[in-house]
């Protein structure tokens, strides 16, 4: 069965620029080698076999075979008819003093056979691989014009793996981004019914008794390979569903078929953006409509858990094969409706709010209602919340305006202790005094918490002043009805300074954000200047740090050749050859990416569509991974310095 083929879609308004880098990149995926997935629902459906027999008969056919990698498990079914099929040595690599053996890729670029056989494409390579992840081997191995048939479980694909894990109650971790699917060239379903594959099961002809009762006990049970079926057949009817309209749209040049329908997806830093996301992916793929994610920087701060939510479903958007659009606006309805109308987008994705009184009254439905009536050309739909949770992680609390519950402990304990010292300092200085000072220490504590803590510190305020105070509980009670009014009139301007507070913090960090894109475009802007390239670009390496710190240093090809000798950044041999890899192979590399990732320093090369002028090598001051946003900022500056370099080289 054929899949989606990467045929770019010109009626929707694209540059001549774009569609010229369209044409390029089509021209170079003729050159690359074709892809063939063979598909089941589970182990053990029969994917490994089929891949064998295919491959024998396509030696019978003196066609070039290789297998790379296939591990038999001890299957005698298996290992019969690997006979006679010539295998490519595995490579030995030492982790924790072990021995373990991978896929050799090199082994197979430089044979280079026509087709080369690769068995579990979501398997996760040995730390000190090349790649993290097998399926990034099949990608360079394609890039080389060769060949490759591949093995796949339907749990393992992204897009999918939410409603899997709903069904299964199994939280997969090796799962394959989407793209890789969309670049096979043809995808074969290995069917088979959940009766025979449990017959198969109990025969030991997945696993041995022992691990065989064990996966009847969980995984292997009929009503979820059912399920699991299911998902497959629809996933592949859906492919042939894709393929058919645009074998229909391209005949004759005739464009009237395609899809004009664009999708946004607003994104955040909660959890279950995950499922968000993965929906609107599959809706966009039945449909074959472009899609993108939005991210509304407000200026509000967040905490490390948050940043790291945030950066995982920036990831995941990537992944599957969108693009992050992130703005900067104070109001989240208008952000996503300014991006809205540039892109002409036809249909939204959001996320149903959390319910409950404080949420409905500070964000609830009025997100929803502001885009339904504003964006009245746009279609907008609201995606419910998963009613399960990851299973291998501890349930949480939650909380109005994402708050921790340690600031809400905090904030007690501090009203409690000001209370505590007001009624102390009540007998010489007079209630109303006190009463004016606990408001102003109150007040004070919106420069330090959110919005949620605030109002609880205001209730608390109000509560305790009326208990113990006005009702004289511990302190003589003061009745005068005025005492009340100007309770309820401090507690609702405690709340309206708390607010003011947060929205003044989100303004300020909004103010720098901006500041700082600002101080990057000027200098971009030097790189048409007079001085000379080295000059510039020393100039750049000086003043990086300012908003990323590190130490930068560009290195530009002379003679068609790079000359890396001298750096202080290249010190030993690991960094000089992952430094010549990111060069020779166009891509990035070293640490915080998934390619050769134990190197000191990040590689990005300093690319114009096919052409690599040089490199920028990145040593980070500390070891934390590069967010979504330092990337990008990165991966823009390389990309205007090349601009820079092709211009003034022509």
């Amino acid at each position: 069965m054929k899949t989606m083929d990467n045929t770019k879609n010109f009626d929707d308004g694209s540059s001549p620029q774009e569609i010229l880098e369209a044409i390029k990149l089509e021209e170079a995926q003729r050159s690359k080698g074709r892809l063939k997935i063979f598909l089941g629902m589970a182990a053990g459906v029969g994917k490994t076999y089929a891949m064998l027999e295919e491959a024998r008969r396509l030696k019978k056919e003196q066609i070039n075979v290789l297998i790379g990698t296939i591990e038999s498990h001890g299957r005698t079914d298996i290992e019969l008819l690997m006979e006679n099929l010539p295998q490519i040595p595995k490579k030995i690599l030492l982790y924790k003093e072990n021995e373990f053996k991978e896929m050799d890729i090199d082994a197979i670029i430089n044979l280079h056979p026509s087709v080369v056989l690769v068995d579990e494409l979501a398997h996760s390579n040995i730390p000190g691989s090349r790649y993290e992840k097998r399926w990034q081997d099949v990608l360079e191995i394609l890039d080389h014009g060769i060949n490759v048939y591949t093995t796949l479980n339907v749990q393992h694909i992204d897009s999918l793996s939410d409603t899997i894990t709903g069904i299964t109650g199994i939280n997969v971790r090796e799962i394959i981004p989407d793209m890789i699917i969309e670049k096979a060239h043809s995808i074969l379903l290995i069917d088979l019914t959940p009766d025979e594959l449990l017959q198969r099961l109990k025969e030991g002809k997945i696993y041995t008794a022992c691990e065989s009762e064990i996966a009847i006990q969980h995984f292997f049970q009929k009503n979820k390979l059912t399920a699991l079926r299911e998902i497959v057949l629809r996933y592949a009817a859906d492919k042939i569903d894709v393929e058919l309209s645009r074998m229909i749209s391209t005949k004759d040049g005739k464009n009237e078929w395609r899809t004009k329908e664009k999708f946004l997806v607003a994104i955040s830093h909660n959890r279950n953006t995950h499922k968000l996301i993965r929906t609107t992916r599959r809706l966009a793929n039945r449909l074959n409509a472009l899609w993108l994610a939005v991210y509304v920087k407000t200026g509000t701060s967040q905490n490390s858990e948050e940043m790291l939510q945030l950066e995982k479903n920036f990831k995941l958007v990537q992944n599957l094969g969108a693009e992050v659009v992130t703005i900067h606006d104070p109001d989240i309805a208008k952000g996503i409706k300014r991006v809205a109308f540039q892109r002409g987008i036809t249909q939204i994705f959001l996320g149903r709010g959390r319910k409950g009184f404080c949420h409905f009254f500070f964000q609830g439905q009025a997100l929803i209602n502001r885009l339904s009536t504003e964006c009245r050309n746009v279609d907008i739909h609201v995606i419910r919340e998963d009613k399960y949770r990851d299973f291998d992680e501890k349930k949480s609390f939650s909380f109005p305006m994402h708050s921790k519950i340690l600031d809400y402990l905090s904030i007690s304990l501090l009203v409690s202790l000001i209370g505590v010292s007001s009624f102390v300092a009540v007998s010489f200085l007079g209630y109303r005094i006190v009463e004016f000072l606990f408001f102003i220490s109150v007040s004070a504590l919106s420069i330090f918490f959110k919005k949620g803590p605030i109002i609880l510190a205001a209730i608390l305020f109000f509560l305790i002043w009326s208990i113990f105070f006005i009702l004289g509980f511990i302190a003589p009670p003061f009745t005068e009805k005025e005492d009340l009014i100007l309770l309820v009139l401090y507690a609702l301007t405690a709340i309206g300074i708390g607010f003011l507070a947060d929205k003044f913090k989100q303004q300020f960090f909004l103010n720098n954000s901006i500041k700082e894109i600002s101080r990057f475009e000027e200098i971009l802007s030097s790189l048409d200047s007079s001085a000379t390239i080295n000059e510039v670009l020393e100039s750049i390496e000086a003043e990086m740090p300012k908003f990323l710190d590190g130490t930068y240093k560009f290195v530009v090809k002379t003679d068609s050749t790079l000359k890396l000798d001298g750096i202080p950044l290249l010190s030993d041999t690991k960094e000089l050859n992952t430094a010549l890899w990111a060069f020779e192979n166009g891509q990035k590399a070293g640490w915080s990416t998934e390619t050769l990732p134990f190197s000191e320093n990040l590689y990005i090369p300093l690319k114009v569509s096919d052409e690599t002028f040089g490199l920028l090598i990145y040593r980070a001051s500390d070891k934390r991974p590069l967010t979504v946003d330092e990337q990008r900022l990165l991966d823009t500056l390389c990309k205007e310095v090349a601009k820079c370099i092709e211009k003034r080289s022509s």
